[in-house]
């Protein structure tokens, strides 16, 4: 599970970025899933963050799996941003 604190210090950049790409979107202060972020969060202690590429609807493993290729692109689109924000964020710019 990715867990977010709501006075982390990029929370503003990413919030700006949920406004200019949909801003109907929520962003949950955690997420579950089995991602291997416990090396980021708990032994380099740094802050993580999940894009999801996936429609809301996309039967995560079971028969009947989906993708939908408009939502796929979406979310690359998104991550670059997300990482663009933050790296100016960190960079102070």
């Amino acid at each position: 599970m990715v867990k977010i604190c709501l006075d982390n210090k990029f929370l503003h950049r990413i919030n700006g970025l949920r406004y200019a790409r949909q801003p109907s979107c929520i962003i949950p202060a955690s997420m579950g899933g089995s991602l291997p972020d416990y090396v980021f969060t708990k032994i380099l202690g740094v802050d993580a963050f999940v894009v999801p590429y996936a429609n809301f609807d996309e039967a995560n493993h079971a028969p009947n799996e989906n993708l939908r290729i408009d939502c796929f692109l979406a979310g690359i689109r998104t991550g670059a941003a997300l990482l663009n924000q933050v790296g100016c964020a960190a960079a102070g710019v």
